[in-house]
């Protein structure tokens, strides 16, 4: 079997061999293993140590809060809740798969429409609008989050 090795140098000071297998070589040890060869056999095999770094070995708490934490400084434009990020993705789970795959040229030339409707459709909320009394700023703005 090819395959090549290399030395390096560990935290205990003892050289440990690294070895290269080609992908047919891989192939090959992956059809051993599913077919029930033991692990110790094609370690010896192919010249694999048995023991294997976890990745939670790897990986520090303070590597870990830093990569959870990373963006909590950054600045931010606007926030959303839970409620509105749930349902920003619950409309986006409820488009087609066809829909999803159109070029946005296409979305874009169907979503123009003429000027005439674009007034009478301002117009009609206008209208809506001014029957309606608003209290706060916020009123306005639930009204206009429910229309997305």
């Amino acid at each position: 079997m090819p395959k090549s090795a290399s030395s390096s140098t560990v935290a205990s000071g003892t050289k440990r061999k690294h070895v290269t297998l080609s992908i047919k070589d891989k192939v090959n040890l992956i059809k051993k293993l599913e077919s029930g060869t033991a692990v110790a056999k094609l370690c010896e095999e192919y010249g694999l140590g048995r023991y294997v770094k976890s990745r939670g070995q790897e990986i520090a708490k303070d590597d870990a809060f830093e990569v959870l934490h990373c963006d909590d400084k950054a600045p931010t434009v606007c926030q959303l809740t839970d409620a509105e990020i749930c349902s920003m993705v619950l409309m986006n789970s409820n488009t087609s798969v066809s829909d999803s795959e159109e070029s946005e040229e296409e979305i874009q030339a169907e979503d123009k429409m003429p000027i005439d409707s674009l007034v009478e459709v301002l117009n009609t909320a206008i209208k809506g609008l001014e029957q309606r009394n608003f209290i706060s700023e916020s009123d306005i703005m639930a009204i206009h989050k429910r229309s997305y």
